[in-house]
């Protein structure tokens, strides 16, 4: 068999192969309410991963989507108690706004987005640092299970955080096959220069994309802080 049509799908025979090797030592590994239980707890990182790929669309990179998450979980912690649920928006606005400025950033003052998201998870981690006063934060727990315990229930064996995974994978599908801005984000991708010449605002859209994802890392922070 050609190793070279193998190789693409390695990553994937290589995850059955491990997982087949823990199932064989310990078989309660395969029973699948731990199975779902192990799929629930990596959503936030499925979430982040979800909104840096309309960056990667566009040809970028965003570093700076774990150092928001981590301001997320702070702001969450700390102002849930005063705002109540409402502190769900002040957290993707933070999140919207600190891609914006990633955007922003990149595309008007043309600083690479390697430098230009590293910069701005510097700046998110400051700001927790400065917000939690450079010591651990604990979120109350009645006021969490009160105001997002549906959020890390379970709807029968299946973790709820796994279900809004799975709802925000299927927005953001439709987004990439189904809308302008889907096929907008590609076009910029494989050819700025085209996209530009064929009157695109090349942009404008590079920059929704930079705060599309800085929103979807604010909604893996908020899973984190209600975690």
């Amino acid at each position: 068999m050609n190793m070279q049509k193998i190789r693409p799908h390695l990553p994937w025979i290589t995850l059955v192969v491990l997982v087949a090797i823990v199932g064989a030592a310990n078989p309660g590994f395969l029973r699948p309410a731990n199975l779902l239980e192990m799929a629930g707890d990596i959503v936030p990182l499925f979430v982040m991963a979800l909104g840096m790929t309309f960056v990667v669309y566009i040809g970028g990179i965003d570093l700076s989507a774990q150092s928001m998450a981590n301001l997320i979980t702070v702001v969450a912690t700390i102002y849930l108690a005063t705002l109540g649920p409402f502190v769900a928006l002040l957290c993707i606005a933070l999140g919207f706004g600190l891609g914006y400025l990633s955007g922003f950033v990149t595309t008007r003052l043309l600083v690479p987005s390697f430098i230009s998201t590293l910069a701005t998870g510097g700046l998110a981690f400051s700001m927790a640092q400065w917000l939690s006063g450079q010591r651990a934060v604990t979120m109350d727990a009645d006021q969490r299970n009160r105001v997002f315990g549906w959020m890390i229930g379970k709807t029968g064996i299946v973790p709820n955080e796994l279900i809004i995974a799975v709802v925000l994978l299927g927005i953001a599908l439709f987004i990439e096959r189904r809308t302008t801005l889907g096929r907008v984000l590609k076009a910029v991708g494989a050819g700025e220069l085209a996209a530009a010449a064929s009157g695109i605002n090349v942009a404008r859209f590079k920059i929704l994309a930079f705060a599309i994802s800085g929103s979807l890392a604010a909604i893996a922070g908020l899973i984190f802080a209600v975690k």
